[in-house]
């Protein structure tokens, strides 16, 4: 998905760190280089650099990273900041672990981009190295799916005196296993008059465990964990509302 024109509205309209400590605890007493995957303007980088980890973070989105890089300046953090392509990603450093945060693997909607990608991140690796990759567990998140208009987000921006709504509709063929749609970013002023509306094309594959497990075992890939949840909960593929994935080189 290309977020380079909602960018400046994304950090007002996603504001969520359920699965902050989590990766605090991934990152704890790695004293290595970290890869972060698909980083955005760094909602969860900037909690993780502060805690002390060395980030390497890669987007395809330039307008997000030069939004990452403005709040890493603002913050005097240091991280190195990467504009690439992950199914092409081609790096000088190795890592000991590597991260794909907020499910965002999903939005490469073609299997095989997908093994493209986690084959270049493996590469990268370091033998033993750790990969966390996380994803939607495809019948939990189903019960989302119902093509109707919902309302996902509301938030005052006191210092513009507006604000902003974020609404989204989506749909699912289950021959393609893709659920499409769109999001819609509103922006009102103190009096709820629209000021401005913006369309985000919407797109992720609702791939199932069983064929996760396969991709990435042809990678060479182990399969060091499997969570349900990010309180590490195991993974129980009818209750379960994601797929924590922690694979090693």
């Amino acid at each position: 998905m290309n977020y380079t024109h909602v960018a400046d509205l994304y950090d007002i309209a996603i504001q969520v760190d359920f699965d902050l400590p989590f990766f605090l605890e991934q990152v704890r007493g790695v004293s290595g280089p970290i890869l972060e995957l698909m980083c955005g303007t760094g909602r969860l980088s900037l909690p993780l650099i502060e805690a002390g980890a060395r980030l390497t973070c890669v987007d395809l989105s330039a307008e997000m990273l030069r939004r990452l890089q403005a709040k890493l300046d603002q913050r005097h953090l240091s991280a190195e900041v990467v504009c690439a392509d992950i199914r092409q990603l081609e790096l000088d450093t190795r890592f000991e672990l590597a991260l794909i945060p907020f499910h965002a693997l999903a939005e490469l909607t073609i299997l095989a981009d997908q093994q493209r990608a986690l084959q270049r991140i493996a590469h990268h690796l370091l033998r033993g190295g750790r990969l966390v990759v996380t994803l939607h567990n495809p019948p939990i998140r189903l019960q989302r799916i119902d093509g109707l208009l919902h309302l996902w987000a509301d938030h005052e921006m006191p210092e513009r005196g507006e604000r902003l709504l974020l609404w989204g509709r989506e749909s699912y063929d289950p021959q393609t296993q893709l659920a499409q749609g769109h999001e819609f970013f509103e922006v009102y002023d103190r009096d709820g008059l629209l000021l401005q509306r913006r369309l985000l094309p919407l797109s992720f594959r609702l791939t199932t465990p069983t064929e996760f497990e396969a991709l990435v075992r042809r990678l060479g890939l182990k399969v060091a964990a499997l969570y349900g949840d990010y309180s590490c909960a195991p993974f129980e593929a009818a209750n379960s509302p994601f797929m924590i994935w922690v694979l090693e080189k």
